[in-house]
């Protein structure tokens, strides 16, 4: 018997009594063990981004938040600026708790989507995720809002609503509390908290609010080093130059993955030369300019020419 198998098996000991008692025949319990353990295994199989480096006491943070144990339906809104790792930290979450919901649904990346036009889309896309089924043909706006609400009231979901702006976006795709059944959950990431505080009330208490902090030094260093050199610490000869930019560029991990991968393989000039222009702006100032450079242009390099 593998390692394996004996911490699956550590973790399902029952005796007669307690099966009799908790699960009343053996075929329920059985369904239960396999829901387990397939959620613990495709908790094992989870992927995550570099990036992910030093999120762990964020997402207890944000599951303490969700506290999923609760019977009461509830948003949990991520907040902080573009590139900070919201995202990341939402799939995580979703990864670790979709088992535990009869109906899921991920919609990335929504402002996007919507400069394109594709609000229809979306909708359509968390109804098929909600119904589970592969084609939702309902052309009337009001129509796929009052089919959504319908069936979010019957079934325990989880949703996540990813980069929403406006208040309107929340409600066109479902992000109001009181469409959803008791032990439903919803997770909202976004870059402007101002504009859902003008446009929508959330300061109401169906609301709980988490704001993501930057990466400790020692990850960022660590994140930076990956990107620059695939290891997890810097070579002797980059070392100091390697501390001093991510000391400017601060704990952002886009902005440091957006540095780091232009300065890879790159020489000892190129390095101080990177160093003196991201230096002469305050670190907040290069994190703003480092993510719109990232986001505006295709060729990346541009931004340090």
């Amino acid at each position: 018997m593998t390692l394996h198998s004996l911490e699956l098996e550590s973790d399902f000991c029952y005796s007669s009594s307690e099966i009799s008692y908790e699960y009343g025949s053996q075929g329920k319990l059985i369904k239960v063990i396999v829901q387990e353990v397939l959620s613990k295994l495709k908790a094992r199989q989870r992927n995550l981004p570099d990036h992910f480096l030093g999120m762990d006491d964020q997402v207890e943070a944000v599951m303490n938040l969700l506290d999923t144990y609760s019977m009461d339906a509830r948003s949990v809104i991520i907040h902080g600026m573009g590139g900070i790792g919201k995202t990341t930290l939402a799939k995580a979450i979703f990864d670790k708790i979709y088992s535990q919901f009869e109906s899921c649904s991920f919609l990335s990346n929504v402002q996007e989507s919507l400069r394109q036009g594709d609000i229809v889309k979306l909708q359509k896309q968390l109804l098929s995720d909600i119904l589970k089924s592969r084609s939702i043909e309902i052309n009337d706006n009001d129509d796929r809002i009052n089919m959504l609400r319908k069936r979010c009231l019957s079934n325990k979901v989880l949703i996540v609503l990813d980069d929403i702006g406006t208040g309107d976006q929340l409600i066109n795709l479902g992000g109001m509390s009181d469409w959803f059944r008791f032990g439903s959950r919803i997770i909202i990431t976004t870059k402007n908290m101002r504009v859902l505080y003008d446009n929508f009330r959330v300061q109401s208490q169906e609301f709980y609010i988490y704001e993501m902090r930057e990466m400790l030094p020692k990850h960022a260093l660590q994140l930076f080093s990956l990107c620059t050199f695939g290891t997890d610490f810097p070579p002797r000869d980059f070392n100091r130059l390697s501390r001093e930019v991510v000391n400017t560029v601060g704990g952002l991990p886009l902005a440091l993955e957006v540095v780091g991968s232009f300065l890879h393989r790159k020489g000892d000039m190129i390095w101080k030369e990177t160093l003196k222009k991201l230096q002469k702006m305050p670190c907040k100032e290069v994190q703003k300019k480092l993510m719109i450079s990232y986001e505006a242009l295709e060729d990346k390099e541009i931004f340090f020419s």
